[in-house]
């Protein structure tokens, strides 16, 4: 009733040896960055945040900025209340 296992069909002794792959230091470089960038989204995510504040507050500056500014063909120069 026992029967023979075959998890390894072969012995290693009379198998040829594969030698590991090389990978090159551009390659290695760009997977550390990857991976790095995905562990830590905060890397990308914080400046993409502080710009999109920074941009909200140019839209509504320049909002403001038109309703204070007088046409062109008044004399008196934007900003002032005279």
């Amino acid at each position: 009733m026992n029967t023979p296992s075959n998890a390894i069909p072969e012995s290693s002794v009379g198998s040829p040896v594969i030698a590991p792959a090389v990978i090159p230091a551009t390659r290695r470089m760009y997977w550390c960055v990857r991976r790095e960038l995905w562990e830590s989204r905060s890397i990308y995510l914080a400046p993409l945040a502080v710009a999109a504040l920074f941009l909200f507050g140019f839209l509504i500056s320049t909002i403001h900025l038109r309703t204070r500014c007088v046409p062109r063909w008044r004399s008196t120069p934007c900003g002032s209340t005279s």
